[in-house]
């Protein structure tokens, strides 16, 4: 399986990449288990799942659901001994942004902005994928794609700018209903390693064209 990702990141390299690459066979596809399990929630879920918007543009049309995780298991809060001033932030700086899409359309190009590290790794964005429903080690409390085997994921491809990421999604498969809060669609998500501090905590932005 190739979603196991270390937990960690030591650094962000400052590049700046233009030409698209392939995120089918070399996907870079995490898997959820690896943000944290169930039973250990409050340490890795910063942010539950949000309510679904819609986002529409020239004449396409998605719906999104959005969460926060903590890519160390940080949340500063479930700390022995928190810091105060770091209140509803992970620790370490490192967030998950995760996205979760459902449409009809295709040929959409979905944008994700006003992120604050430029991209130098594959490791930095994605395809989450539900890989482990079984507890204890299993997580069934954050987004994620229904398709534990890989084989059903779309022939995405991604650019890459200064602040921005473009996934250029060909379409969006009717992937089953996870369970609990896994929700149901296809998702991204984005590494932000927010160095040194951990706030302000930096909301990306999400757009279709």
């Amino acid at each position: 399986m190739r979603h196991k990702y270390p937990q960690s990141i030591a650094c962000l390299l400052f590049l700046v990449v233009f030409s698209p690459i392939s995120l089918f066979a070399a996907t870079p596809v995490r898997g959820s288990s690896g943000n944290g399990a169930d039973a250990d929630a409050a340490t890795w879920n910063l942010l539950g799942r949000s309510q679904t918007i819609s986002l529409a543009k020239n004449g396409k049309q998605v719906t999104l659901r959005r969460q926060i995780v903590c890519l160390n298991e940080d949340v500063e809060d479930s700390r022995p001994n928190p810091d105060l001033l770091r209140t509803g932030t992970c620790h370490s700086g490192e967030y998950i942004h995760i996205f979760q899409f459902e449409s009809n359309s295709t040929n959409v190009a979905v944008t994700i902005g006003h992120i604050v590290t430029d991209f130098g790794s594959l490791q930095n964005y994605g395809v989450m994928i539900c890989d482990n429903n079984n507890p204890p080690m299993g997580n069934t409390l954050e987004l994620c794609t229904n398709d534990p085997t890989e084989t059903n994921l779309p022939d995405i491809t991604v650019s890459l700018a200064k602040n921005a990421i473009n996934f250029a999604v060909p379409n969006f498969p009717s992937y089953p209903k996870g369970i609990n809060n896994q929700g149901r669609g296809l998702t991204l998500y984005v590494i932000v390693a927010q160095k040194p501090s951990a706030l302000p905590i930096q909301l990306p932005t999400v757009e279709i064209h």
